[in-house]
């Protein structure tokens, strides 16, 4: 706009037809496809837009003030004809203002000060599929204000030193009305806050190798759709609120290394500690979202390897182990479901002028089945898939095309346990699938 004012602008508009195909037990498996369906008329139609604007000021060469401006409405009807059961629909609103301040000084000291403002509602509405009368309605509305600062400080050349704080407070407001006579009306208020820490220190040596070490206390406030659930226990089944969720909160250690052996290869390793509190989950016997009572532990540490054969060819492979489990109450000790102790990923890369190939290959472990947290159902079994593709460059276009699943890999990235009927169902991926396009870019 002039030499010291800019504005971002992006926007988005995106309609959607889903069907909702569900799970697939062990059984169904012996007898059906596993690109079938136990509910075929079950579908999903979502309608989803924003507009963001985000203009930035240079007061002067230190100085940088901007903000943020954004709408967005989120607008879904689901239809559960394959149970006979109510429609859904719902419609999310947010608007947000995001003001902030960057104070850079001679390259040494940096702070970024701002505030966050959301205000997010959550109309959703149940219909009879008979009478297509209403059969509940509940408002959920939320406005959230954080205040952040973080201070970036290089005192020595080698040396850098973070450290950053952040206080978020949000008002919930809660009305659900009940029109079969099932359920309890709710007309409710409720105020969250919670704060995050971060500091971090890294030391670079030899110019390219970097050591460092992280600490951060995060928190997460729930969302407005996940106080809202359909309650399956009851028929006909209805929605209802959980006005009882918490903060989710978590204390966090990271500690790496990063090495580069010239041009030729790069090592990036680190090992992470993570203890959340009241951790937020689906819990699979009340049909709610629900905070464990029980913190839960993540240890674990990631490695990866970029080797440069030469400016053609270019190789890596990772390594990832995470060891998730309970800690204390009635599943002390138990694996968080869910989470793959180990996962390896490997590929290499081919560059000569225009074109590009690449192949890809990632060895995802075992790991128990989603709402398995006795741990009573073994394991979901790992699988290995790869992935390969090229693409082709010319002036302002890119052709490419990508086959995912080259093998045709028969597997299922997630697995749940069933609680009402103690079985293991499944949600089979795709196997062997193709993707083409072509991109513009001025």
């Amino acid at each position: 706009m002039t030499d010291n004012i800019t504005c971002d602008f992006d926007a988005h508009y995106n309609e959607l037809d889903l069907g909702l195909p569900g799970a697939l037990s062990e059984d169904d498996l012996k007898t059906r496809s596993r690109r079938d369906s136990k509910y075929k008329d079950d579908s999903l139609s979502q309608q989803d837009w924003y507009l963001h604007a985000y203009p930035q000021i240079k007061i002067n060469d230190n100085i940088i003030l901007a903000s943020g401006f954004g709408a967005r409405r989120r607008s879904s009807t689901s239809d559960w004809a394959s149970s006979n059961k109510d429609t859904g629909k719902t419609e999310i609103e947010t608007y947000n203002i995001t003001p902030n301040l960057v104070v850079n000084i001679r390259d040494k000291y940096k702070v970024v000060a701002g505030f966050d403002y959301y205000k997010d509602t959550n109309e959703a509405r149940d219909y009879a599929r008979a009478a297509d009368s209403l059969t509940g309605a509940s408002d959920i509305k939320k406005q959230s204000k954080g205040y952040y600062a973080q201070a970036e400080v290089n005192p020595v050349k080698p040396l850098f030193i973070s450290a950053g704080y952040r206080y978020e407070e949000a008002e919930y407001g809660f009305v659900y009305n009940d029109y079969q006579g099932y359920y309890t009306n709710v007309d409710d208020k409720k105020t969250m806050d919670a704060e995050a820490i971060n500091a971090g220190l890294s030391y670079v040596f030899f110019e390219t190798n970097k050591a460092y070490l992280n600490f951060s206390k995060s928190f997460r406030l729930p969302a407005t759709d996940e106080f809202l659930l359909y309650d399956w226990t009851l028929w006909p089944a209805g929605r209802f609120i959980n006005t009882s969720l918490r903060p989710q909160e978590g204390y966090s250690f990271t500690a790496g290394l990063d090495i580069a052996f010239g041009a030729l290869a790069v090592v990036k390793s680190a090992g992470f500690w993570m203890d959340t509190e009241d951790e937020i989950y689906l819990d699979p016997y009340l049909y709610e979202n629900r905070n464990y009572n029980d913190d839960t532990k993540r240890r674990g540490f990631e490695t990866r390897l970029d080797v440069f054969i030469n400016k053609h060819i270019s190789l890596y492979g990772s390594y990832t182990f995470t060891k998730a489990s309970f800690s204390g109450g009635r599943f002390d000790g138990n694996d968080v479901p869910g989470v793959a102790r180990h996962v390896f990923a490997a590929g290499a890369g081919l560059r000569l002028g225009l074109f590009s190939f690449n192949l890809d290959l990632r060895d995802t472990g075992k790991s128990r089945f989603i709402s398995d947290q006795d741990n009573c159902k073994g394991y979901l079994k790992g699988y290995v898939v790869a992935d390969a593709g090229c693409s082709l460059e010319y002036k302002e276009l890119t052709a490419f095309c990508k086959v995912n699943n080259v093998f045709n890999e028969r597997y299922s990235e997630y697995g749940i346990r069933s609680t009402m009927y103690d079985t293991r169902n499944y949600y089979p991926a795709p196997e062997r699938n193709f993707v083409a396009g072509i991109r513009f870019e001025f």
